[in-house]
């Protein structure tokens, strides 16, 4: 008898370890397909909505700003506090070199795989689904690339990554015991609703599966759901009432919901998954010439593809696979909640948008990964039974098809994440870095005993990085490594000695750059950009050096602007003058009874923000036409000689191929733009 045990035991220990080397190897090719299709994003550096990030890491840095306002400021509708301590702690350790955070996230990615092949392992033993589940996950990369690649996107791969983590041990929970189990996938929820506010409906994903789990086993019977689940929502519902208060208490706005709209946009993100999946392209198919488009053709090919993939694996599925099936199904209820919330967040948006965006897609490789193991594992198993030569050939079939989806998706990866956008943001971190070098070595001539030099508490503004600022808190504290002690920010306003020293290294620093003239200067003791002035005259040449965004190139005397534009000015007086022009006639022409074409006017501190209206302006005749807006008095004192963006909402959009004839322009339009100036 004991030797029987003994003889157990050894064969478990060994059937352990035949487990481990398995998973080992496992990780290891995910891990290489994760780098051979996202490896050459990992050398990018920062951009976009990591500017934003960045700038608000160096506030807390600086210590000018407490950590917990940094970590509970909303980006749009979103709360990240993880993520927004992970890109300051990125920028305390590595400063503006993004590749520690790029490949944390792609091994979040890799774990998530995973963590999957582990719950596949556990409904479908054998090692057919969880390589499947594991592979399923990271290949598709076209499906959905941009959370990988977009550093601020970050946080829905790390926060999916404690989902699939939850996930697992619930499904393990025979191993962890139930307590353990439990308590580590409540963890592995907070974790992700900490990342990402909008992931909170993946909290499904832990719940749903204890409850299939907790069948399977035998140990509930009944509708009614278990307190883990109930738990789960309760605090779901607690978390999306709070951070909803929340958005509102600091921002002061409202969201506003459109459920008709939602639906619509939810069904066709669902619809079109599939063509996204198999024809991993940037944009919808175009059929018969549609500039915009065909979602109808997308649509019906996805239609197509639900339909028969669940025939075909209704058909091939086999009884062993049919736990792991309904854990897929079980999990694909957080994802469908995911894209439900989103469409009711982007309900404005068009098809278009949305299927371009890339990114609502992602959520949907938890359920698909599982979903395509057990039916991977039915299918070897239904091929065993076929000649062979019929089952080499669907063999032959199965992986042609693989060799040649895989180079899709990753070409779809490399066309979608743009290097030269992020090219440009490392350009300007480096000049950022040499600037701060230059500072140093001024602060090192300096007497000894000398104060240090004190630089301006202001912000630098590139019309070549997002949102066109850079903080000096920015270039002291992430940009520079290592910061000369000698060296530190001031306040607003600084002295005339710290004046001169920092001026003469700004005019070193811009002919070591290439810059033509001079860019910023201390004026006063402020940091002043002094190549804007307060006006912007497109008679003279592009400006690009006040377009902030919003506007079409340069067409000799003009810009056309879409239905936004904002421009970056210094309010050199109280009035602003607008010279505009639009088709008035051809636009009635076009629309019978449109009484004109509307622009409203906003004002905004670049630095400090509070964005507000100073009028609304209507078109009603053709032919170029100037407007000057008085600026109220408190504002206009509060601006005065600050730099400013100056917002313009326009409507109606038009396209001039619906409206000039013979046009074949597809650009939405407003207004002509052809000055913008403070004027006395």
């Amino acid at each position: 008898m004991a030797t029987v045990r003994s003889r157990e035991a050894t064969e478990g220990e060994a059937s352990r370890r035949s487990a481990r080397r398995f998973f080992l190897v496992l990780a290891v090719v995910t891990g290489a397909a994760a780098v051979a299709l996202y490896g050459p994003t990992l050398r990018m550096s920062f951009a976009y909505d990591d500017i934003d990030y960045l700038n608000a890491a160096a506030d807390h840095l600086s210590g000018r700003v407490p950590l917990a306002t940094i970590l509970f400021r909303p980006q749009g509708e979103h709360f990240l506090p993880a993520l927004r301590l992970l890109i300051a702690a990125n920028a305390q350790l590595f400063g503006p070199d993004a590749f520690p955070l790029r490949l944390l996230v792609l091994l979040s990615h890799v774990a998530s795989a995973l963590f999957l092949a582990g719950v596949a392992s556990r409904y479908l033993p054998g090692r057919t689904a969880p390589a499947t589940a594991a592979l399923a996950y990271v290949l598709p990369a076209g499906f959905s690339s941009m959370w990988i690649w977009f550093p601020s996107g970050g946080c829905v791969p790390l926060g999916i990554a404690a989902i699939t983590g939850a996930m697992l041990a619930v499904a393990r929970q025979g191993v962890l015991g139930r307590r353990r189990a439990l308590a580590v996938a409540s963890v592995g929820v907070a974790i992700a609703v900490l990342f990402e506010n909008a992931l909170l409906p993946l909290a499904a994903c832990p719940a749903l599966l204890d409850e299939w789990e907790t069948r399977h086993e035998g140990t509930r019977k009944g509708f009614l759901p278990g307190t883990f689940s109930v738990s789960l929502l309760v605090a779901v519902g607690a978390a999306a009432a709070a951070t909803s208060w929340a958005y509102g208490r600091l921002t002061g706005a409202s969201i506003h919901l459109d459920l008709g709209r939602a639906a619509t946009r939810a069904a066709f993100l669902l619809v079109v998954a599939p063509f996204r999946l198999v024809f991993p392209a940037q944009h919808l198919p175009r059929l018969l010439g549609d500039p915009a488009g065909s979602p109808g053709l997308a649509g019906a090919f996805g239609l197509v593809v639900w339909l028969g993939g669940a025939a075909l694996v209704t058909a091939v599925l086999a009884p062993r696979a049919r736990p792991l099936s309904l854990a897929a199904l079980a999990s694909a209820a957080g994802p469908l909640g995911f894209v439900a919330l989103v469409a009711l967040g982007r309900s404005s948006n068009s098809s278009e948008e949305m299927f371009d965006a890339d990114r609502y897609f992602f959520p949907l490789l938890i359920p698909l990964s599982l979903l395509t193991a057990a039916f991977v594992a039915s299918a070897i198993d239904a091929a065993r039974n076929l000649p062979g030569g019929r089952r080499r050939a669907l063999a032959v079939l199965a992986l042609a098809t693989v060799a040649a989806e895989v180079p899709i998706h990753a070409v779809a990866v490399r066309r979608r994440a743009p290097a030269e956008v992020y090219a440009r943001h490392e350009r300007r971190f480096g000049q950022l870095a040499r600037l701060g070098a230059l500072l140093g070595e001024a602060a090192e001539r300096l007497p000894t005993g000398a104060p240090p030099i004190e630089v301006p508490d202001g912000n630098l503004f590139f019309s070549d990085v997002h949102n066109g600022r850079l903080s000096t808190r920015f270039l002291l504290f992430v940009a520079t490594r290592p910061r000369s002690p000698r060296v530190r920010l001031g306040g607003p306003t600084v002295g005339g000695r710290d004046e001169a020293l920092v001026n003469g290294v700004l005019e070193r620093w811009e002919r070591e750059i290439g810059e033509p003239a001079p860019t910023f200067r201390v004026v006063g003791g402020v940091l002043r950009d002094v190549r804007h002035g307060g006006a912007v005259r497109f008679g003279l040449g592009p400006e690009d050096w006040a377009v902030v965004g919003g506007l079409y190139g340069w067409e000799g005397v003009c810009r056309w602007m879409g239905s936004h534009a904002t421009l970056g000015l210094v309010a050199s007086s109280d009035r602003l003058r607008l010279r505009l022009a639009v088709p008035v006639s051809a636009l009635r022409r076009w629309r019978p009874g449109l009484p004109g074409v509307d622009v409203s006017v906003s004002l905004a501190d670049r630095a400090a923000g509070g964005r507000e209206e100073i009028g609304r302006l209507r078109i009603v005749s053709d032919g170029v036409t100037d407007y000057v807006l008085p600026i109220p008095p408190p504002l206009a004192s509060r601006l005065a000689n600050r730099e400013v963006l100056v917002y313009l909402d326009g409507s109606p959009t038009w396209k001039p191929r619906d409206v000039l004839p013979g046009a074949t322009d597809d650009r939405e339009l407003t207004v002509q733009l052809y000055e913008v100036a403070f004027v006395e």
